[in-house]
C-alpha cells in the first residue's frame, strides 16, 4: 500500500429547492500513514507537520490535537468493536499548499492484512467543525464496492435541515476510485449528490508540482536550483526576478498586474461581442453596461465636448478658500471616490495577529509612484517630464498662458514634494515592525 496522487473530478448536484450543478478537476493525495516520515525525508517539497510547498499536518485530522491520526483510528475501531491484527491506514485528502488547505471531506481506509475492515468519512464545515462517520468495510477484495447509510449527525449547510440521511458509495477498481454521497430529506427526496472519481498516479515531487501547481502557478518562474528550505522566496520567484521586465506603461509589475491585464482583455472581448450581438434591452443590466462602454469609447464625442464636462468640478475646487471649505469639499467628493487624497482609512487583518482586525490610517497617493521620485537626484529627469505633463494639462483649459501653466506645475510639484517628505521610505515601510495598537473606543471618546 504505497502513497499515491489521485487525479479526480468533483461533481456537485443539487435537486431541491432548485436544480444546480457544478464540476471541477482537483488532485488529492492518498497517503499511507506509516510512510509519512519516509515521505518527509525523501521529498524536498513535502513536509510532515511543518511548513513547506506541500505539507500534511496530522492535527488537521482525527482528534485535531497532538495525538496522531493512527491513535484516533485505533480508538475509533475499538469503540465500534472492529477487530484487526496488522492495521494499515490510508487517508484520501487534500494537502496543505503553502500552509493553507480547505478539506471538506477526508476519507480514511483501514486495512488488516490487505482486508478493508473500515471506512471513516471525516466531514468539515466552513466554520472548521468536524464530524466522522464510521462504517465497517468487511471485504478482502483489492477492488471493492461498498455502500453505507446513516442519519445526518453534523451541521454543514444552512440550507439543509438536520433531519436527513446519507447514502455513501465507495468503489475502488483497477487503480481508479469512484466515491458518491447522496443526501435525502425526511420525505426521502434526494436533496443533493456529491461525487469524486478519478485515477491514481505515482506520488513523487514532479507529479506533486505538476498536478497541484501547474493550474495556478507558472512553474517556469521557480528557481529549482535553490532549496525551499534555504530560501523559499528565491525558490518560488527566482527565475521571474531574473527575467521579468516592467512594461513601458507601468511603474511596477508582477503576477497580479499580469492577471489584471489578462482580465481586462477578457472583459473587453466580452463587451465587444455583446455590442455586436444587438440582443440586450437597453434597460437590462447588460444593456446599461453596453451603453456605458459605448459612451467611454466615443472619442470623437469626447473631443468635441473638450473640457466642458469637468469645469463644474474645477469650479468646486476654485471655491476652496480656507480649511473649512476644504473639509466640506473633501466630504462631498468622498461619495464619488475622491476628495480624500491627503489620507485614507481602511480595516484589515492586524499585521501582528491575523486573528483580529485593525484600522489603518495611511497617506494619500502622489502623482509619481513613491516618495523617492520627488527626493532623489536620480529621478530629476522624470520630475522635469512630470512638470511638463502638468503644464500641458492646464494648457487644455485655455484659461492660462504658457508661463502661468509652468508656474502652476512648479507649485504642484513643490506641494507634492512636501507630502512626499512626510511619507516613510519604501524599504522602511516594508520592514516596519513596531506599532502601537489603540482601541477604537478610545478614539471615539476623544472625538466626542
Amino acid at each position: 500500500m504505497t502513497s499515491q496522487i489521485l487525479l479526480s473530478s468533483i461533481v456537485h448536484k443539487r435537486f431541491i429547492p432548485f436544480k444546480h450543478n457544478l464540476k471541477y478537476k482537483v488532485p488529492s493525495v492518498y497517503l499511507n500513514l506509516d510512510d509519512l516520515i519516509k515521505i518527509n525525508d525523501k521529498h524536498t517539497f513535502f513536509s510532515l507537520n511543518k511548513f513547506n510547498l506541500f505539507s500534511f499536518y496530522e492535527s488537521d485530522h482525527g482528534y485535531r490535537d497532538q495525538r496522531s491520526i493512527k491513535t484516533f483510528v485505533v480508538e475509533s475501531l475499538n469503540k465500534y468493536k472492529i477487530k484487526y491484527q496488522n492495521l494499515k491506514v490510508m487517508i484520501l485528502c487534500f494537502p496543505r499548499i503553502l500552509g493553507y488547505v480547505f478539506d471538506p471531506l477526508s476519507i480514511i481506509y483501514c486495512f488488516d492484512n490487505n482486508k478493508l475492515i473500515s471506512i471513516l468519512y471525516e466531514v468539515k464545515n466552513t466554520t472548521n467543525e468536524q464530524h466522522t462517520y464510521i462504517f465497517k468495510g468487511d471485504t478482502d477484495s483489492k477492488d471493492f464496492k461498498l455502500s453505507h447509510q446513516c442519519s445526518k449527525q453534523f451541521y454543514v449547510s444552512p440550507f439543509i435541515e438536520m433531519e436527513a440521511y446519507y447514502k455513501f458509495f465507495n468503489n475502488m477498481f483497477n487503480n481508479h476510485i469512484n466515491i458518491n454521497i447522496d443526501l435525502f430529506d425526511k420525505h426521502n427526496k434526494k436533496v443533493l449528490t456529491a461525487s469524486q472519481y478519478g485515477k491514481f498516479i505515482e506520488f513523487n515531487s514532479k507529479n506533486m508540482k505538476q498536478q497541484f501547481l501547474s493550474k495556478g502557478i507558472n512553474l517556469d518562474y521557480m528557481d529549482n536550483t535553490v532549496s525551499p528550505k534555504d530560501n523559499f522566496y528565491q525558490f518560488v520567484n527566482g527565475n521571474w526576478i531574473d527575467s521579468a521586465k516592467i512594461p513601458n506603461d507601468h511603474s511596477v509589475w508582477g503576477g497580479f498586474y499580469e492577471l489584471r491585464k489578462k482580465t481586462d482583455a477578457d472583459v473587453l472581448e466580452i463587451l465587444e461581442k455583446a455590442v455586436k450581438s444587438k440582443t440586450y434591452d437597453s434597460d437590462s443590466d447588460q444593456g446599461k453596461v453596453i451603453s456605458m462602454y459605448e459612451c467611454l469609447m466615443d472619442i470623437d464625442h469626447r473631443d468635441k465636448k473638450g473640457v466642458d464636462p469637468i469645469l463644474p468640478y474645477l469650479n468646486n475646487i476654485d471655491s476652496i478658500t480656507d480649511i473649512q471649505s476644504l473639509q466640506l469639499y473633501m466630504e462631498k467628493e468622498s461619495f464619488y471616490g475622491g476628495g480624500s487624497d491627503f489620507f485614507g482609512v481602511f480595516i484589515g487583518a492586524d499585521k501582528k495577529n491575523s486573528k483580529t482586525h485593525s484600522a489603518y490610517l495611511y497617506g494619500g497617493q502622489l502623482g509619481l509612484p513613491d516618495r523617492d521620485y520627488y527626493l532623489l537626484k536620480s529621478f530629476q529627469d522624470i520630475r522635469a517630464k512630470y512638470i511638463t505633463h502638468i503644464a500641458k494639462m492646464f494648457n487644455f483649459l485655455g484659461n492660462y498662458n504658457d508661463k502661468q501653466c509652468q508656474d502652476i506645475a512648479n507649485k504642484i510639484l513643490e506641494f507634492e514634494t512636501l507630502l512626499a517628505e512626510g511619507k516613510i521610505d519604501v524599504v522602511i515601510e516594508t520592514n516596519l515592525k513596531p506599532y502601537d495598537i489603540v482601541p477604537l473606543i478610545q478614539i471615539i471618546k476623544k472625538s466626542i
